[in-house]
């Protein structure tokens, strides 16, 4: 009877130590789990804007200066024409360093609502380069034009001839132009005739009574 009551005694202790040890093993697990982050994510970057893709060379635009409305490059730059030149023959040699011309690797395009488009095409020079006309004219930049602000190439005469913008309508923009400003003058209103003190002169012989 006492080896039965010591038996039971010694299982109940094992038993208390195994429960000991499993809820001491229990607790060192919750004590090492690292707590939750709930610092908050920061926000993903926006995405970079998307360059705008430049208007490929030889696309004509509309500039307006000082001059009026006239067409420019695909950067704004003004172009000219030289007048009398029908396929670029008479600007070559020293000329192109002065007055570049407006070259296009495809078919050209208005990039202007107010441009139109069927006046817009190609010439080849005698060097195999394909320049860009309008109305059939030839088309060149001016090296002094730095910006695209400036037409420092408008009415200029050198050994190669003279020089005009070309306006929208595929008109040179010389003095005589309306694309350049030129306004027609205004009639002056007249003052009102006096019967009396301006009788109206006639060659009609005097009434006989």
């Amino acid at each position: 009877m006492r080896k039965t009551r010591l038996f039971v005694m010694c299982g109940a202790v094992v038993m208390l130590g195994v429960a000991g040890c499993n809820r001491e093993a229990l607790d060192t697990e919750v004590a090492t789990t690292p707590p939750a982050d709930t610092t908050p994510a920061e926000p993903a970057p926006a995405p970079a804007p998307t360059p705008a893709t430049p208007a490929p060379a030889g696309t004509l635009t509309i500039a307006t200066g000082a001059p009026g409305s006239y067409v420019a490059d695909n950067t704004g730059r003004a172009v000219y024409v030289l007048e009398g030149d029908e396929n670029g023959s008479k600007c070559t040699g020293d000329c192109l360093a002065a007055w570049p011309p407006l070259l296009a690797d495809a078919p050209p395009v208005a990039g202007s609502p107010s441009l139109q488009g069927v006046m817009i095409g190609t010439v080849e020079r005698s060097d195999g380069t394909t320049q860009v006309t309008y109305n059939g004219h030839p088309l060149y930049l001016y090296s002094k034009d730095t910006t695209a602000s400036t037409t420092m190439g408008q009415d200029v005469t050198d050994q190669w001839g003279e020089w005009y913008l070309v306006g929208p309508t595929g008109v040179a923009m010389d003095d005589d132009d309306s694309d350049a400003g030129v306004t027609a003058e205004v009639p002056r209103e007249m003052d009102p005739v006096d019967p009396v003190k301006d009788p109206v002169k006639t060659d009609a012989p005097p009434p006989t009574y």
